[in-house]
C-alpha cells in the first residue's frame, strides 16, 4: 500500500521514497534527495541525482598551484613557451593535479596539447618520451587513419619523417654509424609547435629516460621554439637535467580541505570528531585520506548518515592504521581471492599492464572484474586493453604480500606469456622478457639479457645495452670452456657499447674478466675482448697503451683468423696515428692475407679496413692503388648492404676523381654517395658530401648552386652535432660573401 500510494502521488518522470529506502540509499552513498513531502501515510523525498560516475577524487585546495599552472598555459597558448615543476610526496595527488592542468590546456585552442607519463613501457630507451610524443602528435593529425608511415601529418617531408623516425625508433643506424643528431628532433620539435604552440603534460618525469630530458631541457632553454612543459615528479627526485626550472613543492592539504575532497569524492562529509582524527593521522595526505576512510567504511566502523560519516564507536588518531602502505594493504585483503590475485599477478607485469597478458598468465579467468574498480586500476587512455595502478603504493603493497616462490613463479609465468606469439607485438617484449626471467632466477635469464642487450645496441641505446651485458655476464666465470667463451663474447659486446658513451669506464670493465680467465682456455674470444679494450685506449688517445695491449693479444687472437686480422687492423690504425703510414699499409696488408678468402663474421670487416687501406695509400701518393682499394671498399659494403660503407667509398672515389681533374665525375660520384648516405642515416657523411660539393661548385664558378649545398651542409652539420663540418662551412660561405661584389 505504501509503495502504491508513493507511485500514485510521484509526477512523471519522478521517483519518490520512504524513510526506510531513503536511509539505505544514505548509507549506499552517491545519492541526493530533494526537501521532504508530507503524504498520506508518511513522509516522502524525492531521488533527485542517482550514483554518479566514480572518480578516483576530486581536486581541493589547489587554487595557487592551478594559477601557476594556468600561467603556462596561456603562455602556451600565445607561442611564449614556459615550464614549471610541480612536485610533491607519494599520495599527494600529483596525477589528479595534471588532469586538472589538462582540462585547462583542453579550452585553449588551437594549442596542441600531449599529455605522456614517465612509467609508459612505450616511452622505454632513449629519446623514449620525445618518440612517444611525436607519435601522439602524428596520430593526433592523422585521425584515425593509422595505416600510413610513422610520423605522417606533421608537415614533415618523407625523407625527414623517416630520418627523424630512425632516431627516435632505433637511437642510431644499423652497425653503430654516428646517427643524426638531436638537432633534427630539436628542428622537428620547433616545426610542430609551429604556429599555434605545444605544450606538454608530463606525469612522473623523474621517470622519464635522461636523453629525453637532457633534449627537452635545451629545447625549453631556446626562444621561439613554443614548447612549454608543464611536468610532475617526486619531490625529492627532480632530474638534473631540469633543475633549473621553476618549481611548485605541492603541499599536504589542511583539515578542511581533507573534508571537501572525502565529501566531492565520497559523497558525504566527516563530523568534526572524525575530521580532526583522520587528519592528525593522514598529515594532510590526500591519498592516505581517501584509502583510510574507505576502509573504516567497509569495515563497518564508519556508518553514512545524512549528517555525514558517523563512527559506531570511539575513534581516535592512534586506533588509525599508520600509513598509507597499511591502509591499502586493509583493503586488500577485503578483497575476493580471484581478484586480489589479478592484481598481484598485475603487479608484478608493472605499473602499466596488459589485461590480456595477465589474464594469459593465470591458470584461471577470474578476477578480471577488478579491472572495473577505479580504486585500483584505471584504464590507460588510447591504449584499449592497457591499465595503469591508480597508485603506485598499491603495487608495491601487492608485490610485497606475495612470498620470494609466489614472486618467483609470477616473473616466470608472465616470461613464458610474453614469449608466446600472441604477444609478439607487445612494447619492449625482449626487454620484459629478460626482467621477468632475471626475477624468476630462471636458467634462461642470462640468454634474454644477452638478447636484449643486443636490441638495445642495434638502436644505439649503448648504456642500456651495457646493464644488460653486465647481467648476462653474471658475477664470475663459468665452470666450463664453452661457458667462458660466450661470456667473454658478451664481454667484448658490453666494451663496444660502453666505448661509444664512457671509454674510459671500458678499463674498469673488461680487465678484471681478463684477469680471471685463463687465456689458453679460449684464447680467440680473450684476444677480442683485448681488443675492445685497446679500442678504447685509442679512442682516449693512450696510443701506446693500445699498442701494448694489441702486442700481447696478438699471440691469443692466432687461434682464430678473424680476430686475430682484426688486431692487425686496430695495430694498422696505430701506426697510423703515429704517422707511420708505410707500417700501417704493411699491417693492413697481414690483416687481408690472414683472412684469404673466408667470409667474415663482422660484416663490416672487409669494406672498413678497405676504406683505411685505400686513405693511407692515398695519403702516400699511390692513387691508383688507393683507387683499387676505395673500389672493393664500395663492392664489399654493397654485398652486405650497407649504405653507409657505399656512400663512404663514394666519396673516397669522387676526391680521386677531382684529383685527376675530373669534376664533372666527381660530382656524379658525390650525388650518388648522398642518396646512399641518407639512406642509411650517417648525416655526418651528408654533411660532409655536401661540403665537398659546395668546393667543387665554387671552383667551378657556380656560385648559387655552390651556396646553396654550403648552408645545407652547414645546417646538416649542425643536425650532426658536427662542430667542425659547421664550422667550415660557414668559413666558406663567409669567404664567398666576402668576395661578392657589392653593388
Amino acid at each position: 500500500d505504501r509503495a502504491l500510494a508513493l507511485t500514485d502521488a510521484a509526477a512523471a518522470g519522478e521517483l519518490l521514497v520512504g524513510a526506510s529506502v531513503k536511509a539505505l540509499l544514505v548509507e549506499a552513498g552517491g545519492v541526493r534527495f530533494g526537501p521532504a513531502r508530507e503524504l498520506p501515510g508518511g513522509t516522502a523525498w524525492r531521488v533527485e541525482v542517482g550514483p554518479p560516475p566514480v572518480r578516483v577524487e576530486s581536486l581541493v585546495g589547489r587554487d595557487e598551484a592551478l594559477a601557476e599552472a594556468r600561467a603556462v598555459v596561456d603562455s602556451a597558448r600565445k607561442g611564449e613557451g614556459g615550464a614549471r615543476l610541480f612536485v610533491g610526496p607519494t599520495g599527494v595527488g600529483r596525477s589528479r593535479f595534471l588532469e586538472a592542468v589538462e582540462d585547462l590546456a583542453a579550452n585553449a585552442t588551437p594549442l596542441r596539447v600531449v599529455h605522456a607519463w614517465g612509467g609508459d613501457p612505450r616511452s622505454a630507451g632513449a629519446l623514449g618520451l620525445v618518440r612517444t610524443v611525436f607519435v601522439a602528435l602524428s596520430r593526433a593529425a592523422m585521425g584515425t587513419d593509422v595505416s600510413g608511415p610513422p610520423l605522417s601529418g606533421l608537415g614533415l617531408s618523407e625523407a625527414e619523417a623517416q630520418a627523424l623516425w630512425r632516431r627516435l625508433a632505433r637511437g642510431a643506424p644499423m652497425g653503430g654509424h654516428l646517427p643524426a643528431g638531436d638537432g633534427a628532433v630539436v628542428e622537428a620539435l620547433r616545426r610542430v609547435a609551429q604556429p599555434s604552440g605545444l605544450l606538454l603534460l608530463v606525469d612522473d618525469v623523474h621517470r622519464v629516460d635522461g636523453a629525453s630530458l637532457e633534449l627537452l631541457a635545451g629545447v625549453l632553454a631556446t626562444k621561439d621554439t613554443r614548447v612549454a612543459l608543464v611536468g610532475t615528479g617526486d619531490v625529492d627526485a627532480v632530474p638534473t637535467a631540469l633543475a633549473s626550472l621553476p618549481v611548485t613543492v605541492l603541499e599536504g592539504l589542511s583539515s578542511s580541505e581533507l573534508n571537501a575532497l572525502l565529501t566531492a569524492s565520497l559523497g558525504t562529509s566527516l563530523s568534526p570528531s572524525l575530521e580532526r582524527a583522520v587528519g592528525d593521522r593522514v598529515r594532510g595526505n590526500p591519498a592516505h585520506a581517501l584509502a583510510l576512510v574507505r576502509l573504516l567504511v567497509a569495515v563497518g566502523v564508519l556508518q553514512r548518515t545524512e549528517e555525514g560519516f558517523q563512527a559506531n564507536g570511539p575513534l581516535s588518531a592512534a586506533s588509525l592504521p599508520q600509513d598509507l602502505g597499511q591502509v591499502l594493504g586493509a583493503r586488500l585483503e577485503l578483497l575476493p581471492s580471484a581478484s586480489l590475485r589479478f592484481l598481484q599477478r598485475a603487479a608484478v607485469e608493472g605499473s602499466l599492464f596488459s589485461a590480456e597478458l595477465v589474464r594469459a598468465s593465470l591458470p584461471s579467468a577470474e578476477g578480471a572484474e577488478v579491472l572495473d574498480d577505479a580504486e585500483w586500476v584505471v584504464p590507460v587512455p588510447r591504449q584499449p586493453g592497457s591499465f595503469r595502478f591508480t597508485r603506485e603504493e598499491a603495487r608495491q603493497v601487492l608485490r610485497e604480500r606475495l612470498s620470494p616462490m609466489q614472486l618467483r613463479n609470477a616473473h616466470e609465468e608472465l616470461a613464458e606469456t610474453l614469449e608466446r606469439e600472441a604477444f609478439a607485438s607487445e612494447p619492449a617484449r625482449e626487454v620484459r622478457v629478460a626482467d621477468h626471467l632475471l626475477g624468476a632466477d630462471a636458467p634462461g635469464a642470462q640468454a634474454a639479457c644477452e638478447r636484449a642487450g643486443d636490441g638495445f645496441a642495434a638502436r644505439g641505446e649503448w648504456r642500456a645495452a651495457v646493464e644488460f651485458y653486465r647481467w648476462a655476464l653474471g658475477r664470475a666465470p663459468g665452470a666450463t670452456a664453452a661457458v667462458v667463451r660466450w661470456q667473454l663474447g658478451v664481454l667484448a659486446s658490453a666494451a663496444r657499447c660502453l666505448t661509444q658513451v664512457d671509454p674510459a669506464s671500458v678499463d674498469g670493465l673488461v680487465t678484471p674478466w681478463l684477469d680471471r680467465v685463463s687465456v689458453m682456455q679460449t684464447p680467440g674470444t680473450w684476444a677480442e675482448a683485448a681488443r675492445r679494450l685497446a679500442i678504447a685506449e685509442l679512442k682516449l688517445g693512450r696510443i701506446a697503451d693500445a699498442e701494448v695491449r694489441l702486442s700481447m693479444a696478438q699471440g691469443p687472437a692466432s687461434a682464430d683468423p678473424e680476430v686475430e686480422a682484426l688486431v692487425l687492423g686496430e695495430l694498422a690504425r696505430v701506426r697510423e696515428a703515429k704517422g707511420e703510414t708505410t707500417a700501417a699499409v704493411e699491417l693492413l696488408a697481414r690483416a687481408f692475407q690472414r683472412m684469404g678468402n673466408r667470409t667474415a663474421r663482422a660484416p663490416d670487416f672487409y669494406w672498413e679496413h678497405y676504406l683505411l687501406l685505400g686513405r693511407l695509400q692515398q695519403r702516400l701518393g699511390q692513387l691508383d692503388r688507393a683507387r683499387v682499394a676505395f673500389t672493393r671498399a664500395a663492392e664489399q659494403a654493397r654485398s652486405v648492404a650497407s649504405a653507409v660503407g657505399q656512400a663512404r667509398a663514394l666519396s673516397q672515389l669522387a676526391g680521386l676523381r677531382v684529383l685527376a681533374g675530373e669534376p664533372a665525375q666527381a660530382l656524379s660520384e658525390l650525388e650518388r654517395a648522398l642518396v646512399l648516405a641518407d639512406q642509411g642515416g650517417d648525416a655526418q657523411e651528408v654533411a660532409r658530401i655536401h661540403f665537398n660539393a659546395g668546393r667543387l661548385l665554387v671552383a667551378g664558378g657556380r656560385v648559387p648552386e655552390a651556396r646553396e649545398r654550403l648552408e645545407q651542409a652547414r645546417e646538416r652539420a649542425r643536425v650532426a652535432g658536427w662542430r667542425e663540418g659547421e664550422a667550415l662551412a660557414a668559413q666558406v660561405l663567409g669567404t664567398m660573401e666576402g668576395r661578392t661584389p657589392r653593388r
